[in-house]
């Protein structure tokens, strides 16, 4: 290739890849190239109005300040978890909060709903908790679960330090 050519080549590619990396993006080329999987959710709550009383009473690993308090560690998902005494409304959220919590709230939601399906627990209802994050965004940093069956005991292999 002559030196012409090269020059050529480098100049077409170089003004013309932002033409095209803003034309996939218009036409959603972006989409497909990063999927998530977003639960079908109920209504969404603030979580300063959420406590462990309110609106489920969450008497298994739950303390005012944090929510949750169970660590625990599915599928390299760490998360915190807390329950009814009877186990069938689970509080799953991330134990970390920062701008991506959203999609690793979502991922672990997935996780800890593929496990209860595999024992036959279905979730019934799905409430996510919201939080103002510090940038401005408001982002999803857990899920409360109304389960048809005792999902607490499913999740307590996972406890963080148990084998």
């Amino acid at each position: 290739m002559t030196s012409i050519q090269l020059l050529t080549r480098s100049l077409w590619t170089c003004s013309l890849a932002p033409l095209l990396v803003t034309v996939c993006f218009l036409s959603g080329c972006s989409s497909a190239l990063y999927k998530q999987h977003w639960p079908e959710r109920g209504p969404v709550v603030k979580r300063h109005e959420i406590n462990c009383d309110r609106p489920f009473d969450l008497s298994v690993g739950c303390n005012k300040r944090h929510l949750a308090t169970i660590g625990a560690n599915l599928h390299g998902l760490e998360f915190d978890v807390a329950s009814s005494s009877e186990g069938s409304i689970v509080l799953i959220q991330a134990k970390m909060v920062s701008g991506g919590t959203s999609v690793i709230t979502n991922m672990i939601h997935e996780a800890v709903r593929t496990e209860m399906e595999r024992n036959g627990i279905g979730i019934k209802s799905i409430i996510a908790i919201e939080d103002h994050y510090l940038e401005g965004a408001d982002i999803i940093v857990g899920y409360l679960l109304t389960l048809d069956g005792q999902g607490f005991n499913i999740l307590t292999p996972y406890e963080s330090g148990r084998p």
